[in-house]
């Protein structure tokens, strides 16, 4: 996802759009779908009201989004800061998400 959101940085054309829009879509879909699988698995009974918060937070990223675009429409450059910054934030979620599930796989098998 981190790579779609960042490709047409590196060439602004239609090629890059249309596999931005592939990379963010596709893996956006299957992401959901186990993050409602996993909350589902965690939270049990409970599970509405977690997918009810995670889908809050969804909407607070949708708002917030063109907010911060906005604050740099006045750059020749205004969706490289904000692009780059998503970008890294999903580098740094996977790397998070990488390191509690090799954690929880190492107490698992002890």
């Amino acid at each position: 996802m981190a790579l779609g959101v960042a490709a047409p940085l590196v060439a602004p054309n239609v090629g890059m759009l249309l596999l931005a829009a592939v990379a963010v879509g596709g893996t956006f879909m299957a992401l959901t779908v186990a993050a409602m699988q996993e909350a589902r698995r965690v939270a049990g009974s409970t599970a509405p009201r977690l997918i009810a918060a995670m889908t809050a937070a969804f909407a607070v990223g949708q708002l917030l989004g063109p907010i911060v675009v906005s604050v740099f429409s006045s750059r020749a450059d205004a969706l490289q800061v904000p692009s780059l910054v998503a970008a890294a934030l999903l580098v740094a979620g996977a790397a998070i998400l990488g390191a509690s599930r090799r954690r929880h796989d190492a107490f698992s098998s002890s």
